[in-house]
């Protein structure tokens, strides 16, 4: 059984009480020995989760960099840079503006995307011999020959 004295205060506190003061080192650890394991339990878990965040953190950027590099290196080498490009510089942006500035970031970030994905069809052109960009080259494909057919019809039509 717990001692009244000990309910509901801090384990560092029991731990000094039964350091420091005169009774039985035993009695007073037999007596609070449920409420010392729970609290040295807890200060475990919040040590390893605090300091494991580090850890997970860096441990998830090399098991993605793993599988971004066997998915899309040897198929889509293009792809794969500028996929992990993108979930980099992601996580920077989480790292720096989450925690300080979150709606800087989501404007931050939105506005970095769709550059991405605005320049990659602006620039269609330039990149049609990249091969992920094959799709780029049939939709620039098509659209050239539509231009193509309308500018024949209407020169036809002025003819």
């Amino acid at each position: 059984m717990r001692s009244r004295f000990f309910e509901g205060r801090h384990f560092w506190a029991v731990l000094l009480d039964i350091v420091f003061t005169k009774s039985s080192l035993k009695s007073k650890i037999m007596s609070n020995i449920s409420l010392i394991f729970t609290s040295l339990s807890f200060h475990f878990l919040f040590c390893v989760f605090c300091f494991s965040f580090c850890f997970v953190f860096l441990f998830s950027i090399f098991v993605s960099y793993s599988v971004f590099h066997i998915c899309f290196v040897f198929c889509f080498p293009y792809l794969f840079r500028i996929l992990f490009s993108i979930f980099v510089s992601y996580s920077v942006f989480h790292i720096c503006f989450v925690f300080c500035f979150p709606y800087l970031f989501r404007i931050l970030f939105s506005v970095f995307v769709s550059c991405m994905i605005s320049c990659n069809f602006i620039y269609s052109d330039q990149v049609t011999s990249i091969p992920y960009f094959r799709f780029a080259k049939i939709w620039n494909g098509r659209t050239v020959s539509r231009n193509l057919k309308y500018n024949l019809k209407s020169e036809n039509s002025q003819l």
